[in-house]
This record gives structure tokens, sequence and C-alpha cells, in this order.
């Protein structure tokens, strides 16, 4: 398939309608439509189309039932993904933190060496 597939563009605005954070978008790799969700500066996958043999699927109106009918943030379960965010983030953060102070103690360590040949060179 590759090139993008027809779509209707009024099915698309009644899903943005219910929630404005979603954006559409084709994945030419996989030849599928995907629903992304825009949280926190970022984009989390929230559905890809296609049945589930995993051939493709098109943007029909199941695709608003199936999002009403998973959607956490509106069946007041709201705090389990807020938590599981939260928890992604705090191990992000987590590794930077790790990552950072790796690289650290290796350019300290690569600085030590270099004064303390160049002390012993003054001598």
């Amino acid at each position: 398939m590759s090139s993008e597939p027809y779509y209707e563009k009024a099915l698309w605005k009644r899903i943005e309608g219910y929630d404005c954070c979603l954006r559409l978008q084709w994945n030419p790799q996989i030849d599928r439509w995907e629903i992304w969700r825009q949280s926190r500066g970022r984009l989390h996958l929230v559905l890809r189309l296609q049945y589930p043999d995993g051939t493709y699927r098109g943007l029909d109106d199941r695709v608003l039932e199936l999002l009403q009918s998973s959607d956490l943030w509106r069946h007041k379960n709201h705090t389990i993904v807020s938590n599981m965010l939260d928890e992604a983030d705090r191990k992000r953060w987590e590794k930077e933190d790790r990552d950072l102070e790796e690289r650290l103690t290796y350019e300290g360590k690569e600085g030590w060496k270099h004064l303390n040949r160049s002390i012993v060179n003054v001598h």
C-alpha cells in the first residue's frame, strides 16, 4: 500500500472532538494508521489500526467506540495512567542521572590522569 489511504475526514473530526490531544498518523513502514496522544510534551502510541491477525484495517466508526471504551482518563481511572506516566518519567530521570554521573566520573578520572602526568613531567 505504502501511500496514505483515504479516510473520512468527518470521522476524524469526531475523534478529535472526543479528545483534541489525539493525532492520526500513517506509518508507511508497516502500512498502518496509528493514533497517538500528545501528553507531557511527548507522543504516546494509543492504537495501531489493524485486525487481530495483523492485517490492514481502515479508519471507521469502531475506532471511536474502541477509544471511548478503553479511555481510562474518562472512566475515573486516570490515577492509574498518571501513576504509570510518572513512573516512566522517574525511571527516565534516574537513567539520565546515572548516565551523567558515569560520564562525569569517567571525565574526572581522565582529567586526573592528565593532571598527574603533567605534574610528574614538571618534576
